[in-house]
């Protein structure tokens, strides 16, 4: 089964996804992916590059990302 992200998030075409991951020990720590994937001809899915105004999006879910990870790091550590 496909693990499903903790948070998503979409800016001007660019998503985001954080997943929690837990390890054999049973250590919490978190992973961010940020993409823009685009269909090609064949509507398979691509990798894609960013545009000016796409890269500030990556940066602003690039934080959003880091603020989101940094939260939940302090609630587990609270716990």
């Amino acid at each position: 089964m496909k693990k499903q992200p903790l948070l998503t998030n979409n800016k001007n075409s660019v998503q985001m996804a954080i997943f929690e991951h837990i390890s054999k020990e049973g250590a919490t720590w978190f992973s961010a992916t940020i993409k823009r994937p685009y269909k090609d001809r064949n509507g398979q899915w691509q990798p894609g590059s960013y545009s000016r105004e796409q890269l500030e999006a990556v940066v602003e879910l690039a934080q959003e990302a880091i603020r989101f990870i940094d939260e939940r790091e302090q609630t587990n550590a609270a716990a």
